[in-house]
C-alpha cells in the first residue's frame, strides 16, 4: 500500500472536493470513487479525457500509465485518473494537488 501524506483534489472552479491523507494501491479514479467522491469518467481505459485532471503539484510521484496505456494525446501535466496511480518507490512525505478539467 502506498501512502500520500497530503492530497488536494479541486474541481474546475477550484472548490475543494477532497483534502487530506490518502492510502491506496488502486487508480486515483477507483480510490476517490471508494470515498464517494464523484469523479467524471467514461471509458475507464485511458481513451478519453472525461477523468482528466491537471496536476498542479507532485507530478513526479505519479505514474501516468500505472493501470493502463494512454490512447490519446495529453499534456505533460495532465493525468487520466482511470489509469494513473502512485509511483511505487516514493517517500511518504509528499504533496499532490489535482484540478479537474471538467
Amino acid at each position: 500500500m502506498y501512502i500520500i501524506n497530503y492530497i488536494t483534489l479541486l474541481d474546475s472552479d477550484e472548490e475543494k472536493l477532497f483534502e487530506g491523507t490518502l492510502s491506496s494501491n488502486d487508480s486515483f479514479l477507483k480510490t476517490f470513487q471508494e470515498l464517494d467522491i464523484d469523479i467524471p469518467f467514461s471509458c475507464n481505459m485511458g481513451c478519453c479525457m472525461s477523468c482528466g485532471v491537471r496536476v498542479l503539484e507532485g507530478i513526479e510521484y505519479i505514474n501516468q500509465e500505472k493501470y493502463g496505456e494512454i490512447y490519446i494525446e495529453v499534456e505533460n501535466d495532465i493525468i487520466l485518473m482511470c489509469i494513473a496511480g502512485l509511483e511505487t518507490n516514493i517517500s511518504t512525505n509528499i504533496r499532490i494537488t489535482l484540478k479537474s478539467l471538467m
